[in-house]
Order: structure tokens, then C-alpha cells, then sequence
């Protein structure tokens, strides 16, 4: 193998961490209250996507569900609506809505603006009433618990390598960015209102 020149780090690579735990039941994640909240043990496998593995919840019972993460209290006040993904996008964030038992594994991704070291909780949470359904307390450390860098898809990936498509998505991107500065709070507080969902 050749090697144009080599830099020793002298540092693990990072990698997913696994697993948030309950300090109580080593097998589960969030133990909750409301709505037979409860998760199994938490994934992290970069600094904003997590898998939420066998997810229990009864979100179409519940006024709204979301996974919500924050600093300090869990309230309103203190988080953030995460990302579903492969279904929620900056202009469509919706509740969760299916009857969950326990055999679903969901995968988030924390919104914009968090990362894995800047939150101290996951919660199951009820927005429109503030209520927390259930939580955990997440207190990683880059330094002990390094996972990888979060990477979002390209721009452009429409398989047919159009141009013009390509182009507007970056254009379409940048005005995300600059709208999601100013209304990511709108969108995020909408809780569905819109009928969109």
C-alpha cells in the first residue's frame, strides 16, 4: 500500500455508541408513564441520528407524540422535536401517530441546532399539553464516547444526474437554511395544525 504521507492521531476512531440504558433496567431505555411509553436501549450511531430500538407508545391514543430532546427540565421550553427518518423534512414534521408495541425500531434525527453531547434528555413527549410521557437522562462525553461525525445526503442525488434538478436543490437548500433560522420554531410548533400530516 502506498501512502503520500500519514498523520498519527494516536486517537480511537469514533464509532456508533451503543447503548443508552436505563440505570435501573439495563435492556431498556426510556421507562415511562403515560400511554405505555417505554423504549429498549438507545443507539447512537453519530452525533445527531439515534435508533430508538422496540419503541412501545400509543401515539394514536395520545393529542400529539414526539421523540423531543433538551437540556435541563423536560418541558416546552427545553428542547427540540426530532426528526423522523425518512419521513419528516424541515416542511413536513409530523406527530407520531401508530399504536407502537414494541416490535419497531425508529431511527431520529435530533433537530436542527443539537447535537449528542448538547442534550441531557430523550423524551417521549406530548407537545400541545407538555407532558412527558417518559425519559431518559443522556449524558455523553465526546472525550469517552466519540461517535462519528453526522454526514447529510447530498444535494442532488436524483439518479438521473439532471442539472437543473441538482441546481435547484441546492437552491432549495439554502433556502431551508435561511428559513430554517427564522421559522424552524414555526414549524416545529405547529403540531400538526395545518392538517398536512
Amino acid at each position: 500500500m502506498k501512502f503520500l504521507s500519514a498523520v498519527p492521531i494516536g486517537k480511537t476512531a469514533p464509532v456508533p455508541f451503543c447503548c443508552i440504558r436505563n440505570a435501573d433496567q439495563a435492556n431498556r431505555g426510556i421507562i415511562g408513564e403515560h400511554y405505555s411509553a417505554g423504549t429498549g436501549e438507545i443507539l447512537v450511531e453519530d452525533h445527531k441520528t439515534l435508533t430508538i430500538r422496540n419503541i412501545t407508545l400509543e401515539a394514536n391514543r395520545a393529542p400529539d407524540a414526539w421523540v423531543f430532546a433538551g437540556r435541563g427540565e423536560v418541558r416546552q421550553s427545553s428542547g427540540k422535536k426530532a426528526f423522523v427518518v425518512g419521513r419528516d423534512t424541515p416542511s413536513r414534521h409530523c406527530s407520531l401517530r401508530d399504536d407502537y408495541r414494541g416490535d419497531t425500531d425508529l431511527r431520529v434525527q435530533l433537530a436542527h441546532g443539537q447535537t449528542i453531547y448538547g442534550i441531557d434528555y430523550l423524551s417521549l413527549f406530548c407537545y400541545q399539553y407538555d407532558v412527558d410521557f417518559g425519559h431518559i437522562d443522556v449524558h455523553l462525553d465526546p472525550q469517552q464516547n466519540a461517535v462519528p461525525a453526522h454526514i447529510p445526503a447530498p444535494l442532488g442525488q436524483n439518479g438521473g444526474g439532471d442539472q437543473r434538478t441538482a441546481s435547484a436543490a441546492a437552491k432549495s437548500s439554502r433556502n431551508n437554511q435561511q428559513t430554517a433560522a427564522g421559522s424552524e420554531m414555526d414549524v416545529l410548533e405547529s403540531n400538526d395544525i395545518d392538517g398536512s400530516c
